[in-house]
């Protein structure tokens, strides 16, 4: 169909997406590099509460990209003990928002519960329940 060629072709590149994507990609690059150079930068990945799975995702394709084998065995299991460690975290924080609208638990204490669903929904469109990482 030469219509759906047409517009394949002009989708192909993107005045914006095209500029987001060199953006991004410097993102990506300036992590690997405060990663490898600043001991507190890192400390703070190790001590955060992990990304999304789209940029654990990226993150670990730039670390392909921007990290040589040793540093690559650090990263690995660091990034992924984060990201388990913090959706653990979640998961609670949902079982327990899902708990205080048991007419028992209605004058217990929220907790971190409250935005729990919202913070849930921006992690992942999966069931965070069934997620388990291994290294």
């Amino acid at each position: 169909n030469p219509i759906e060629r047409w517009v394949n072709e002009k989708e192909r590149t993107c005045y914006i997406c095209d500029r987001f994507n060199q953006v991004y990609e410097r993102y990506i690059a300036t992590f690997f590099h405060l990663y490898k150079k600043d001991a507190a930068f890192r400390e703070k990945v190790k001590n955060g509460k992990g990304v999304c799975l789209h940029h654990f995702a990226e993150l670990c394709a730039g670390a392909d990209r921007y990290l040589n084998d040793a540093e690559r065995r650090d990263f690995y299991p660091m990034i992924f003990d984060v990201m388990q460690r913090n959706m653990e975290r979640l998961s609670a924080d949902v079982d327990w928002f899902i708990e205080k609208y048991d007419y028992l638990n209605r004058d217990a204490d929220w907790k971190q519960s409250k935005d729990a669903i919202q913070r849930a929904c921006r992690r992942s469109a999966a069931d965070i329940r069934r997620i388990r990482f291994t290294g």
